[in-house]
């Protein structure tokens, strides 16, 4: 198996919303987002795999050398695979090396006191996956554009965040804030209620913040950048139609994960692919 088909693979399996814009690039720039997903999904199952701590910090290591050297002489299918968009599109490696930097975050976890603690994680898991992508997808010469991917980046990051409570709080992490949580007196690691009127405003204010992501990422983008950055407009997209379901479904993101149908992805992503920015009132 070749390096570009073992990335293929790994995008195939894991069923993203991401890979859904995949369809715009041509060959030469989907090859490329295959192989910075396979290698986020790599690096991301590091942390969710249950590994013992001291083994997930060494693979993060191995990996962190792996990518210093993936220009002289990578190992990996995926480093491998890597290697062309690294030069091509100038993917810098402090990037790719803030995507180990943030899943070793998630391993030593602890809560974030505040907004810019988060804003600080989800730039290291998020933006800078959206900036190596705003790269492959065309001209960043103009710094708005990363400026713009490290936004969306972050908002859909936040979404993720927001959906996810249930299952973080199972496993004793929490990404809410401490200032957020302290206002509304609470503390989802001691097995209080949550269906409750007091969780769903809480929700609803950190909902507010990442709806303003969203709108400052799309307000950032300068026209002429648009059609180059479709796919993760489409990206965007997606994550802000689920971010909107959460709150339609009244924040009840305890009971049930919320996720979006296949009809609800392609409305998503047509209202992208032709130029259709959201209407932004929260």
């Amino acid at each position: 198996m070749s390096p570009t088909e073992f990335c293929r693979n790994k995008v195939i399996r894991s069923k993203s919303n991401f890979t859904v814009a995949f369809a715009l690039l041509n060959n030469e720039k989907r090859e490329a987002m295959e192989a910075l997903y396979a290698y986020c999904r790599e690096i991301d199952d590091i942390g969710d795999s249950g590994l013992e701590k001291d083994i997930a910090r060494k693979k993060l290591d191995w990996w962190e050398d792996e990518i210093s050297n993936a220009l002289d002489a990578p190992t990996h299918p995926i480093t491998t695979a890597l290697r062309k968009p690294i030069k091509s599109c100038s993917l810098p490696k402090t990037d790719l090396l803030k995507i180990i930097d943030g899943v070793r975050q998630d391993l030593n976890h602890k809560p974030f006191a505040s907004f810019v603690e988060l804003e600080s994680y989800s730039d290291h898991v998020a933006g800078a996956v959206g900036r190596l992508s705003a790269r492959i997808f065309g001209d960043v010469r103009n710094t708005e554009v990363l400026a713009y991917a490290s936004e969306l980046g972050i908002a859909c990051q936040f979404t993720n965040i927001l959906r996810d409570i249930a299952e973080d709080r199972e496993n004793r992490r929490v990404y809410i804030p401490l200032e957020l949580l302290q206002k509304y007196d609470l503390n989802f690691l001691n097995g209080e209620p949550t269906d409750t009127e007091t969780v769903k405003s809480m929700c609803h204010e950190f909902y507010i913040i990442a709806a303003k992501k969203y709108r400052r990422a799309f307000s950032s983008l300068p026209k002429e950048n648009y059609k180059e950055q479709r796919p993760g407009i489409i990206m965007g997209m997606i994550y802000l139609n689920l971010l909107k379901k959460i709150k339609k479904k009244k924040f009840n993101v305890f009971d049930k994960r919320i996720s979006l149908n296949a009809i609800e992805k392609l409305n998503a992503g047509w209202k992208g692919l032709w130029g259709k920015i959201p209407d932004m009132n929260i």
